[in-house]
C-alpha cells in the first residue's frame, strides 16, 4: 500500500510535464519555461498568474534537509506544495501580482518537525495542571482548592497541559517522595482524586478513589502493581502500569464536543511549537473515528496525524490475535492529512514506576529487574500474525531485556514469514548493547528515541540506575554510529521539540547533572533526525521531513540560527512562523526583532 502522495503525471499549473524538473529542481530558470523568443528584446520576463507562488520568503538560512543538505536563501509555496528554493533572485522571480512575500531578514527556515510517538488526543482545560508543583504541599493545595468549586460526588483529575500522560513527579519534589492516599485525604473527602504522575506509568488515588475502583488490601496483585504499606498492608493509592485501568476505567467518559476540543487544543500547540506531522500512539477505533470527524471539518488548521493502534497484550493471546484479524485496514490506510500507522505494543513499563524492563537489577535492588508487560508467547504470536498480515510495528521498549525480546520477537516474525521493509520500531532504547544496535541495523529496525527524556525523566534515570547504564543512557550518538536509522519524538515530556534537540547536544537533566555525554550529537544530526528521518520512519518521506519541490509546504521560521547558538539557549528558541500545507498557520515574526537587531 503506498504510503505517500505520488508526484503527478500531470502538468503543473500550465507548463508541460517534460519542463517541471528542470524548473523545480534548478530554481526556476523561467526563460526556459516561457520561451525566450516570446518577449520583446530587452524586457524582463513576468511570471504567469498560474505559476506565480502564493507565498515566498527570502533574505533567510533555509535548512532544506534534501539529501544533500543544502542550505539556501528563500523558499517559494504554490498551494499547498514547495515549489522552489533557491536563492534570493531565483525565488523573487516566481513571485506573482497575489504573491504574498515574507522578508526573513536573516531568521531561520526549518522543515516542520516530524514527531514519531506522542499523544495528541489532548486533555480536558478542566484538568489540574500539577507538572510545576516543587513539593507535595503545593499539590495538596491544588486539590483543596479544586474541591472547594467542584460539586461532591466528582471526579478531580490532575494530568499535564498537553496530553494526559503527565503530572506530578517526585524527583521534582522538595520532599522527593510519592504522594499517598493519606496526603489527599484531608483536603478531599467528598470527591475521587486520581493525579498522574510524570510520564503516565503511575498515578496516586485517594481513599474515594480507591474505594471505588475497588482497591483493598484483598485485592489481587500478582505484578506488584498496586503498592501497599508493607505493615498494614493497605493500599497507598499508588498504582503502576496495567494497575492503573483498575482506576482509569471509572473516570466519567467525555462528550464528543469535549474530545474534539482536546484534540484541537493539542494541535494548536502541536504548530505553535512547530510540529507539522505527529504520530498519535495508541489509539482505539473510537479514537480514528473521532480524528475522522476533526480532519472533517476545519483539515487545514491540523497537524498531519498518524494513528497507531494499541494491541492489547495484557489480554489472552486469543483476544489479541483477534484483534488484528478485526481490523479492516492496516498500516498505510489513508492520506498526507490522516493516515493509519504502526500497531503500538508495550514489551515493558517506564523508569518513573520502575517498571522498565533491564537486563541489570536496579540500584539498591539487587533482585528486582524491572515489570514485562507481555508474556512471551504472546509477543511472538502477534508480532508473527502483524508482520504477515502488513502492519508495521512499534514496540515500547524502555529496558535492554525489553528490547532484547522485542528484536528475538521480529527476527523471528521475519524469517518464518520472510517479510522485509516493514521498518518496525523500537522506541524509548534507554539502555543497548553494541551486540543489539547490529541486530537492529540487520533487521531494518528504526530505532525512535526520546533525548528530552534525559531533561525531564533523567534525575529518575540517575535514580534507578547503576553508573554503567548511565553512561550510555539513550544511546544516540552509538546508534548513528552502528548504521541504525534514528528518528526523534517528544512523547509529551515536555512536547516542544528544542527540549529534544537542547538535550541531545548537551546531555543535561533539569537540574543540570550531565547524563551519557558520550551519547551526545551535533544540532545538525538531531535536526536532520526530527525531520527528514523521523518522516522516514513514518513512511512519509515523499511528504514530509525536508524542503523539496513537490513536497508538502510544512516549514517552520525561527527566532534564532540554532546552529549558531550556544547550546544551553536552544531550548528557548521560539516558532514565530509555523506554514503547513501552505498556509500561515502560526505567525509571531512581529514578536521578535530580527537577527541583526539584537
Amino acid at each position: 500500500m503506498n504510503w505517500s502522495v505520488v508526484k503527478s503525471r500531470r502538468s503543473i499549473a500550465g507548463v508541460p510535464r517534460r519542463l517541471n524538473r528542470r524548473l523545480f529542481l534548478t530554481g526556476a530558470p523561467l526563460i526556459l519555461c516561457l520561451g525566450l523568443a516570446a518577449w520583446p528584446h530587452g524586457s524582463e520576463p513576468s511570471v504567469p498568474a498560474p505559476l506565480s507562488a502564493d507565498l515566498i520568503l527570502v533574505g533567510g538560512k533555509v535548512l532544506s534537509f534534501d539529501h544533500q543538505e543544502r542550505v539556501v536563501e528563500a523558499v517559494a509555496i504554490k498551494g499547498e506544495k514547495i515549489l522552489a528554493v533557491g536563492t534570493n533572485a531565483e525565488i523573487r522571480q516566481l513571485g506573482g501580482p497575489n504573491t504574498r512575500s515574507v522578508d526573513l531578514v536573516g531568521r531561520t527556515v526549518l522543515p516542520g518537525f516530524v514527531d514519531a510517538h506522542s499523544h495528541t488526543t489532548g486533555v480536558s482545560p478542566d484538568y489540574l495542571d500539577l507538572t510545576a508543583a516543587r513539593s507535595v504541599e503545593e499539590i495538596v493545595s491544588a486539590v483543596k482548592q479544586k474541591a472547594a468549586t467542584t460539586p461532591a460526588g466528582e471526579w478531580i483529575v490532575g494530568a499535564g497541559p498537553f496530553m494526559f500522560w503527565r503530572g506530578w513527579d517526585d524527583q521534582r519534589l522538595r520532599e522527593k517522595r510519592l504522594l499517598t492516599r493519606s496526603d489527599l485525604d484531608p483536603v478531599s473527602p467528598n470527591h475521587p482524586v486520581l493525579l498522574i504522575k510524570e510520564a503516565g506509568h503511575a498515578l496516586v488515588l485517594n481513599s474515594y478513589a480507591l474505594k471505588l475502583a475497588n482497591i483493598s488490601r484483598e485485592t489481587p496483585d500478582p505484578q506488584g502493581q498496586i503498592l501497599k504499606d508493607p505493615e498494614t498492608g493497605e493500599p497507598t493509592g499508588i498504582l503502576l502500569e496495567s494497575g492503573m485501568n483498575l482506576a482509569l476505567k471509572h473516570l466519567p467518559a467525555p462528550t464528543v464536543e469535549e474530545q474534539l476540543a482536546a484534540a484541537r487544543n493539542a494541535s494548536d500547540q502541536l504548530l505553535r511549537y512547530g510540529t507539522t506531522t505527529v504520530a498519535n500512539m495508541s489509539v482505539s477505533s473510537e479514537d480514528v473515528r473521532l480524528f475522522q470527524r476533526l480532519y472533517r471539518q476545519t483539515p487545514e488548521l491540523l497537524v498531519s496525524t498518524v494513528l497507531c493502534p494499541l494491541v492489547p497484550t495484557t489480554q489472552p493471546l486469543a483476544t489479541c490475535l483477534g484483534f488484528l484479524q478485526s481490523w479492516p485496514v492496516m498500516s498505510g490506510f489513508g492520506n498526507s492529512d490522516l493516515q493509519v500507522g504502526a500497531l503500538k505494543i508495550f514489551v515493558d513499563g517506564g523508569i518513573t514506576g520502575r517498571a522498565a524492563w533491564f537486563k541489570t537489577p536496579y540500584k539498591g535492588r539487587p533482585d528486582f529487574y524491572g515489570i514485562p508487560q507481555v508474556e512471551k508467547e504472546t509477543l511472538f504470536e502477534v508480532v508473527r500474525l502483524a508482520d504477515q498480515l502488513g502492519w508495521q510495528l512499534h514496540l515500547h521498549t524502555c529496558g535492554d531485556a525489553a528490547a532484547e525480546l522485542a528484536l528475538d520477537a521480529l527476527e523471528a516474525a521475519q524469517r518464518q514469514n520472510q517479510t522485509k521493509g516493514r521498518r518496525h520500531i523500537l522506541t524509548h532504547l534507554y539502555v543497548l548493547s553494541p551486540e543489539m544496535m547490529a541486530r537492529m541495523r540487520r533487521l531494518g529496525v528504526v530505532a525512535v528515541l526520546q533525548p528530552n527524556f534525559v531533561y525531564s525523566l533523567g534525575e529518575h534515570m540517575r535514580e534507578a540506575l547503576i553508573e554503567e547504564q548511565l553512561e550510555h543512557i539513550i544511546p544516540f550518538r552509538s546508534l548513528l554510529d552502528a548504521g541504525v536509522t534514528v528518528a526523534l519524538s517528544a512523547d509529551g515530556l515536555p512536547q516542544n521539540p528544542m527540549y529534544g534537540i537542547y538535550a541531545a547536544v548537551a546531555r543535561k537533566t533539569d537540574q543540570g547533572n550531565i547524563l551519557g555525554k558520550a551519547e551526545g550529537v551535533s544540532v545538525m544530526d538531531a535536526l536532520r533526525a526530527y525531520t527528514r528521518t523521523s518522516a522516514y520512519a513514518l513512511f512519509g518521506e515523499n511528504n514530509w521531513g525536508s524542503l523539496e519541490p513537490g513536497k508538502m509546504a510544512d516549514l517552520i521560521v525561527l527566532d534564532h540560527d540554532i546552529l549558531a547558538i550556544p547550546a544551553e539557549q536552544i531550548k528557548d528558541i521560539q516558532v514565530l512562523l509555523t506554514v503547513k500545507k501552505g498556509k500561515v498557520v502560526v505567525e509571531r515574526l512581529g514578536q521578535s526583532p530580527p537577527p541583526d537587531a539584537r
